[in-house]
C-alpha cells in the first residue's frame, strides 16, 4: 500500500466504526500540505480497490459531505514493547545469479546467501 493510502487506512482504522471528517484524514495524512479533496478521494478509491481484490468490497463507506468510515471488522491487539527477539538478522542489499523478480526464486537465493 503506497504511503498516502497506508496513512489514511490508518486513519480510517483508528476510529472504525466512527465517521471520521475529511479536513481530519487531510490534516493527519498531508500535515502542514494544502491538499485538495481530489487527493484524499484517491486514496479512498486505491484503497477501495485494494480490499475489493481480497473480497472485502464497502468497507469504506462514504458519507456524503462529511467524510468516511472504515466499517469492516477490526481487532485491536496490544503489542507487547517487552517483547523481543532472541534472535535479528539484517540483509544488506545482494547479488542473483539469475536476473528475475520471481520471489520464489529470490527467497530460494537468499537462503542460499545466508547460509
Amino acid at each position: 500500500i503506497p504511503p498516502k493510502e497506508l496513512g489514511v487506512l490508518i486513519v480510517l482504522l483508528e476510529s472504525a466504526g466512527h465517521v471520521v471528517l475529511k479536513d481530519m484524514i487531510i490534516e493527519s495524512v498531508w500535515k502542514n500540505i494544502i491538499v485538495s479533496d481530489e487527493s484524499l478521494t484517491r486514496c479512498i478509491y486505491s484503497l477501495r480497490c485494494i480490499f475489493e481484490k481480497i473480497g472485502y468490497d464497502r468497507c469504506i463507506e462514504t458519507i456524503y459531505r462529511k467524510g468516511y468510515r472504515f466499517s469492516g471488522q477490526v481487532f485491536k491487539t496490544k503489542i507487547n514493547e517487552d517483547n523481543t527477539s532472541d534472535y535479528s538478522i539484517a540483509i544488506f542489499p545482494f547479488t542473483t545469479s539469475l536476473n528475475t523478480l520471481d520471489p520464489l526464486i529470490l527467497n530460494q537465493e537468499l537462503v542460499q546467501n545466508i547460509s
